[in-house]
């Protein structure tokens, strides 16, 4: 392997063979590159390679550029020997070719961290010095992005202490198999009706959603998953009450917050005016 031996820079002694590698130009050969990086032949190092090209395309960079084809006779100087193709890459595409190499390789690990060393310290050099002006200027925006956060998580904090409750009541509310009695349907929907579970009732009478006289549905809305119909065994005997499904309660809340609701089963019931005094039931909407 031809060596080129490079200039070093006067702060930044040669402790690599890296540095070592780099040329004149401030640029290193592929050729060199390959050996450096573990690759036996030439040709292992064409997929690398055309990965860093294909990077830098993507980049925005011009390849032609950054990795400078250079041509040579491979060996003998007679007419028609093979030419010997080379790049000289800079350390931009250096970089790319060595990101880009098999990071199994013990070489080619070593060739990454050499060159994102040396890349970020290229960086640093070009960066300028912020001003005074700059800096209190950087310092005021993320002061403003700050206070932004804070008024936003503030917000967040009293929308959660707000709902926690809420959604803890509900909670105790559910029975175990996921089914909700009329009297926690009615709890739950006082925010929307003001009714307490009597007049909740009669509203669901008047509405055609429970049937006169009783507190049990429509078959219609139990085969719409609406409701469900159980039994409890006393010893006095045996009766039906009704609980409502998730879904089912879901249905309530979107019917109820209509102004003229339409349940679209025909003219079961009809809806009748509610008791405005006397009547009202000790359980308060609260």
């Amino acid at each position: 392997m031809k060596t080129l031996i490079a200039t070093p820079d006067p702060d930044e002694p040669s402790t690599s063979p890296f540095d070592a590698a780099k040329g004149a130009d401030g640029r290193w050969s592929a050729r060199d590159l390959q050996v450096l990086m573990g690759y036996a032949r030439w040709q292992n190092l064409a997929a690398p390679l055309g990965r860093a090209k294909a990077t830098a395309r993507n980049e925005g960079l011009d390849v032609d550029r950054e990795f400078s084809q250079v041509n040579g006779l491979m060996g003998s100087h007679k007419p028609g020997a093979p030419e010997r193709i080379d790049y000289r890459l800079t350390r931009q595409a250096a970089y790319l070719l060595a990101m880009n190499g098999d990071p199994n390789k013990p070489e080619v690990a070593g060739a990454q961290m050499y060159f994102a060393r040396r890349t970020r310290e290229a960086e640093l050099r070009t960066e300028k010095p912020m001003t005074e002006l700059e800096l209190a200027h950087r310092y005021i925006t993320a002061l403003e992005r700050e206070q932004q956060l804070a008024a936003a998580n503030a917000e967040l904090a009293r929308e959660v202490a707000t709902l926690v409750p809420k959604a803890e009541g509900y909670d105790d509310l559910i029975a175990a198999e996921g089914y909700l009695d009329m009297g926690a349907v009615a709890k739950v929907l006082a925010p929307v009706t003001g009714f307490g579970r009597t007049r909740f009732l009669n509203l669901l009478r008047g509405m055609g959603i429970i049937m006169q006289n009783s507190t049990l549905p429509y078959q219609n809305l139990i085969d719409r998953g609406y409701f469900a119909v159980r039994t409890e065994v006393s010893a006095v005997g045996a009766h039906p009450y009704t609980v409502v499904t998730p879904k089912g309660l879901r249905w309530l809340h979107a019917e109820l917050r209509e102004d003229r609701p339409t349940l679209g089963h025909g003219d079961i019931g009809q809806v009748i005016e509610l008791p405005t005094s006397g009547a009202e039931d000790e359980e308060s909407a609260s």
